[in-house]
């Protein structure tokens, strides 16, 4: 009976740990403009970046992330102000702060930025920006 217990613990911590390792975490998730986050990508990332504004408009981060070392790393620290992205204006590519006004920004890894999130492997996480 005793080896039948270490089993099962020794299965359900395993897998709590890998569904650990295939999560996004951003610490804090309440940040400001000049504070540094820290992003913990999971063990098999998606392909793709974005962050959803709180207005809808959505800022491709790909250039951003692979810029330093996405998808390769297991976390990235970096300043909130200094994170950007490319957004469509009138069909033109447009550089651009991502957090520029306060609220709720969901982060949106995919491996198919442009399909349904039911179509394709990924992960979102929502964070609160606080300005200023």
């Amino acid at each position: 009976m005793k080896i039948f217990t270490i089993i099962v613990f020794c299965i359900l911590s395993n897998s709590l740990l890998s569904e650990k390792n295939n999560k996004f975490l951003i610490t804090p998730n309440k940040f400001r403009e000049n504070d540094i986050i820290e992003i913990r990508f999971p063990k098999k990332p998606p392909l793709e970046t974005a962050i959803i504004r709180p207005d809808g408009v959505v800022v491709y981060t790909d250039e951003f992330f692979k810029k330093n070392g996405y998808p390769s790393i297991k976390k990235l620290k970096v300043k909130v102000s200094n994170i950007f992205g490319l957004v469509y204006i009138d069909g033109n590519e447009t550089k651009t702060k991502v957090f520029n006004r306060k609220g709720k920004y969901e982060f949106y890894f995919a491996d198919n930025l442009e399909t349904d999130m039911d179509n394709t492997y990924s992960n979102t996480y929502t964070v609160h920006f606080l300005g200023n």
